[in-house]
């Protein structure tokens, strides 16, 4: 049973992560073997990401993170406002989370959602061509009212 001021998770949807080329140095060997057309567009390259950067434990471990440590705001709370807050993040190579922004969802719930998504722990790092990169994500969080 939740508290009112807690978020009761009627469903958190996991579905809506993305991510983008990821930028990491290219080594000279690969160079000699690029044609000068491939090689003019080095400055700065980007290579292809083969595992998703990802929460530690997966979407249960989030879904567990987000129902012990979000927080209805109260104001959302007392006018009873609820819906989806699509959060836009960078993960970094190291797993932490930087450039987080709400970017749709009800201005009283977009606060915690941002918070919450800052306050993580270190995110597991996407990984392509076997070097860790620098990845996109897009995360909605799920407001619901306590039934």
């Amino acid at each position: 049973m939740c508290s009112p001021i807690t978020l009761c998770l009627a469903g958190i949807f996991l579905l809506g992560s993305f991510s983008a080329l990821a930028q990491t140095p290219a080594s000279d060997h690969a160079l000699d073997s690029m044609d000068k057309l491939a090689a003019d567009s080095l400055h700065n390259p980007t290579y292809k990401i083969a595992i998703e950067s990802r929460f530690p434990g997966g979407s249960h471990a989030w879904a567990k993170y987000l129902s012990e440590n979000l927080q209805y705001p109260k104001k959302a709370f007392r006018k009873k406002v609820e819906g989806i807050v699509v959060v836009q993040f960078i993960v970094e190579k190291d797993g932490t989370v930087t450039d987080v922004e709400a970017v749709s969802g009800d201005p009283l719930l977009r606060e915690e959602a941002v918070r919450i998504v800052k306050a993580s722990p270190a995110w597991i790092p996407a990984r392509g061509d076997g070097v860790l990169l620098k990845s996109y994500k897009k995360q909605p969080i799920n407001f619901s009212m306590p039934k």
